[in-house]
């Protein structure tokens, strides 16, 4: 994995560190280190980004991925 790739990712952690909560940090690292494994980390990359872009009081989609609750990844007929 490239450099530019990891600071990337660590700094969408933080991101959602400072904005949403802790819990939802620990489930973004989760589930992008899950996405590099799988091959879709940058689907999941871009479900987070959308996620913190949602007003907090608007509508938000969740999945169950790897064990997890997280933000829906765009579908792709």
């Amino acid at each position: 994995m490239n450099k530019m790739a990891m600071k990337k990712y660590a700094a969408l952690i933080r991101q959602v560190s400072e904005n949403k909560t802790s819990e939802r940090a620990e489930k973004c690292g989760y589930d992008l280190f899950m996405g590099l494994a799988a091959g879709d980390a940058e689907d999941r990359y871009n479900a987070w980004l959308r996620y913190l872009n949602e007003p907090e009081d608007g509508p938000h989609t969740d999945a169950e991925r790897d064990g997890a609750w997280v933000p829906a990844m765009e579908w792709k007929p």
